[in-house]
């Protein structure tokens, strides 16, 4: 089945990028934690100047892939505007970085992601409406792209939960957990690898599973997989729901409630994360595929603005609402996941293919 072959393929994808996440989080999270703040960003910055070296030397490895014939040569005024466009963002860029670090611009964070996010809303919903409306898509291409809205917006909900892994987690893992191993207090920030160990363990394991079951025809389609991706991330909470339950009475809680946590988010995400990239790839019409990907990122940038606020609420300092938060995160991620579990024969119809349950 080519459904269940692309989705493994993506997931063994998966794992690979989850290496890099695993070490990122060890080295950097030490740094910022034991060394400084500065030090922690800076290695992060560092590693990521080492990944453009790695792909500027090594990118002759994927010699024309994905690129059509017709740009592989841009032409000479296409690279000046585009050399002109990068240097103008650089330098712009130099200037609002100069003018925080002097003082000079004052700006309240909870704003400027909150206007991010409706930024990011208007772009996503007027380009699918653009592309719907004049882009010339056949009958069957605009099924296609409806499918993709549909599994983007609703990816943004799972991104919202799951990124608290950096922000409301870190520092439920800081203050509200015993992290003694041997004496030896284990840096919060490191129960983040926690995730990218499990990616890497199961990732060869959800692969096999979509294989088989593809074999057998009963591959689940993408918006089933979808909901159980976002029942699970709910699952997580309500799991960080009873931990809470302890903390409030001035209890501190093992590592196994956000280990537990983090299994849960970890086998949503690999129901979600590599089947969303997998279906978009497969659907978008070859003309507008670079954009489409572009949108399911999109629905990832803004679950992390959204996640953001939704840490604001979670991470505070009032103990006694923290277990009704969680609670609430549960039912929000595992409502909406219910939601497309009922309507998944419905969202299928627009792959053209025959649904499984």
């Amino acid at each position: 089945d080519t459904a269940a072959r692309r989705d493994a393929g993506y997931s063994i994808f998966y794992m690979g990028i989850n290496f890099g996440a695993f070490i990122g989080q060890i080295i950097c999270g030490y740094s910022g934690e034991r060394l400084g703040w500065h030090y922690g960003f800076g290695a992060a910055g560092v590693f990521m100047l080492l990944g453009l070296v790695q792909f500027r030397i090594t990118r002759h490895y994927l010699v024309s892939a994905g690129v059509p014939l017709e740009v592989q040569t841009p032409s000479p005024q296409l690279l000046k505007l585009t050399r002109r466009i990068l240097n103008g963002l650089a330098l712009l860029l130099l200037v609002l970085i100069t003018a925080l670090i002097n003082g000079w611009w004052q700006f309240d964070p909870v704003n400027v992601v909150s206007n991010a996010s409706l930024v990011i809303v208007a772009i996503t919903i007027g380009y699918f409406i653009y592309l719907l409306a004049f882009g010339e898509l056949s009958a069957r291409e605009s099924k296609h792209v409806t499918l993709i809205f549909i599994l983007v917006m609703t990816s943004t909900f799972f991104w919202s939960g799951f990124e608290q892994a950096g922000s409301s987690f870190n520092l439920f893992a800081q203050r509200y957990t015993d992290r003694t191993l041997f004496g030896w207090e284990v840096p919060a920030s490191w129960l983040q690898s926690i995730n990218s160990t499990f990616i890497i363990t199961l990732a060869p394991l959800f692969a096999a599973l979509w294989m088989r079951l593809g074999a057998k025809q009963l591959d689940p389609s993408a918006p089933v997989k979808f909901g159980l991706g976002l029942i699970q991330l709910g699952l997580g909470f309500l799991v960080l729901f009873f931990a809470a339950g302890f903390v409030v009475h001035g209890e501190k809680v093992g590592v196994i409630w956000l280990t537990l946590t983090y299994l849960l988010h970890t086998t949503g995400e690999l129901c979600l994360s590599p089947v969303g990239l997998s279906t978009v790839s497969r659907f978008a019409p070859q003309r507008y595929a670079a954009q489409l990907m572009g949108t399911w990122y999109m629905s990832i940038a803004l679950g992390n603005a959204l996640g953001g606020l939704i840490a604001g609420k979670l991470g505070n300092d009032s103990l006694p609402e923290m277990p009704h938060r969680f609670l609430m995160v549960f039912a929000g991620t595992a409502g909406v996941g219910l939601l497309l579990l009922l309507l998944a024969k419905w969202i299928a119809k627009l792959a053209d293919e025959k649904p499984s349950s």
